[in-house]
């Protein structure tokens, strides 16, 4: 299985642009947060959450990013949809192994 694209939002701060993005994975799910500057380059920050109590390493994460306050709404969002996706694992056929 390919990563699958679940969640995306991007956000102009200034002469930079964030972008928090979300993905199903074979072993459970990652964020990507990716940092684009004025002069073209791209910096990229994944973290997996591989469990549902990998969630408390991603509320560090967003706690520990410099943008935070900034980003507070979707990095909430993230969450929030991270744990709606362990809870649909838990009540389907689940969506890691396919």
């Amino acid at each position: 299985m390919a990563k699958q694209l679940i969640f995306e939002r991007a956000v102009q701060l200034g002469a930079e642009q964030v972008a928090l993005r979300l993905f199903r994975a074979h072993s459970g799910l990652l964020v990507e947060r990716s940092l684009g500057q004025q002069d073209g380059r791209i910096l990229v920050q994944v973290l997996s959450v591989l469990t549902v109590n990998d969630i408390g390493q991603l509320e560090e994460f967003s706690a520990a990013d410099e943008h935070r306050f900034s980003l507070s709404v979707t990095y909430n969002e993230v969450i929030k949809r991270a744990r709606a996706e362990f809870a649909d694992l838990k009540t389907d056929s689940g969506w890691l192994g396919k």
